[in-house]
């Protein structure tokens, strides 16, 4: 009794194996390229073998000089408008002062105990602010410090 020849295709197909219907379609992978022969070592001229020297190392390219931090950028306000925002500032800061006084700091717990470090590190930074003439920076990191403050437990309140 004779077989099909599709039906041995498909039963040779069916056994496990590298074959699959995909690779039977595909066409082969490229063939790696072929370099060019070098000259036969009967070409080369009797003598002794020097290989060739190395290139010179490039030289390490001088680096830059690193450039100066810019300074931070701050509007151009008249005489009397940056004297104004140096009051609001230094009231701020005096006010945010007499709060962090106010509080009584032998009694916090110690989370009420960090936020008071966290205060007097506002406080510290409205200081530099202002000695930068950020006068605008200073009053917001005091108003910042004063707020966090008036939360803590103040002396002569009954909390």
């Amino acid at each position: 009794m004779s077989r099909p020849p599709g039906l041995l295709l498909l039963a040779v197909l069916a056994m496990p194996g590298c074959a699959t219907v995909e690779s039977l379609f595909r066409p082969p992978p490229p063939a790696p390229p072929v370099s060019a022969p070098g000259p036969p070592p009967a070409a080369r001229p009797p003598g002794p073998t020097v290989s060739p020297t190395p290139p010179p190392a490039p030289s390490p390219r001088p680096r830059a000089a690193p450039l100066p931090p810019l300074p931070p950028l701050q509007p151009q306000l008249s005489e009397a408008e940056e004297r104004r925002l140096q009051e609001q500032a230094t009231r701020q800061i005096a006010e945010a002062e007499r709060a962090v006084q106010a509080v009584r700091a032998d009694t916090l717990p110690p989370d009420q105990q960090d936020s008071l470090g966290s205060v007097q590190n506002f406080l510290a930074q409205a200081v530099e602010a202002f000695a930068a003439r950020d006068y605008e920076r200073a009053r917001t990191l005091a108003r910042k410090a004063e707020a966090l403050a008036k939360d803590l437990p103040q002396a002569g309140a009954g909390r």
